[in-house]
C-alpha cells in the first residue's frame, strides 16, 4: 500500500468514526476525531510540499554534478579546456588525428566548479621559523566562509605570546 493510499484510508476511518460519534451524541469525542483528521490532512499537505522540494533539490544536484568543462583525454590543463564534447572532438581529436573516419572510443574528462574556499594564510616570522626549526614560509587552513577564516586568524593571533 502506498503512502497516499494509507493516509486516505486512515482519514476515511476517522471520518466514519466521527460520524458514528456525532450520531451517538458523543460530541467531545467526535470533535477530537475531526481535529485529528485536520492534523493528518495538514501533515499530508506538508509531506507533499516536502516531496516536491526534495524532487527539486535532486534535480538541482543532478545539474550541479554535470560537467561544465571538457578535456580530450586526461590532460586537464587550461590549454585543453573546452566548453563541449564537440569542441574536444573538433579542436583536439581531429586536430591531432586529421579526420580519421570510422569508429573511435575517446576519453573526455569532465570538470565542474567547486565551492569557494576561504583560506586563512599565516606567514611565519623569523622567530617562528626558528622555533619550528623549519624554513617553511607560511601555513594555511581552508574554511567554508570568510567569517570562519577570520575567526581562525583571530584565534591564532590570540594564542601568540
Amino acid at each position: 500500500m502506498e503512502h497516499g493510499d494509507l493516509v486516505a484510508g486512515i482519514l476515511n476511518r476517522i471520518d466514519d468514526a466521527a460520524d458514528v460519534l456525532w450520531s451517538n451524541g458523543d460530541e467531545a469525542s467526535a470533535k477530537v476525531m475531526d481535529d485529528a483528521q485536520k492534523v493528518i490532512e495538514a501533515a499530508q499537505a506538508r509531506i507533499a510540499a516536502l516531496e516536491a522540494e526534495l524532487a527539486g533539490a535532486r534535480q538541482a544536484l543532478r545539474v550541479s554534478n554535470q560537467p561544465h568543462w571538457f578535456y580530450y583525454g586526461d590532460d586537464c590543463s587550461s590549454e585543453r579546456c573546452r566548453d563541449s564534447i564537440y569542441e574536444c572532438i573538433d579542436e583536439d581529436f581531429e586536430y591531432e588525428n586529421g579526420e580519421p573516419g570510422g569508429d573511435h572510443v575517446l576519453l573526455i574528462s569532465g570538470a565542474r566548479p567547486v565551492p569557494d574556499i576561504w583560506v586563512a594564510l599565516h606567514y611565519y616570522t623569523e622567530a617562528e621559523k626558528d622555533a619550528r626549526d623549519s624554513d617553511d614560509e607560511y601555513t594555511f587552513t581552508e574554511h567554508s566562509s570568510k567569517e570562519d577564516a577570520e575567526a581562525y586568524i583571530r584565534a591564532l593571533k590570540a594564542a601568540q605570546p
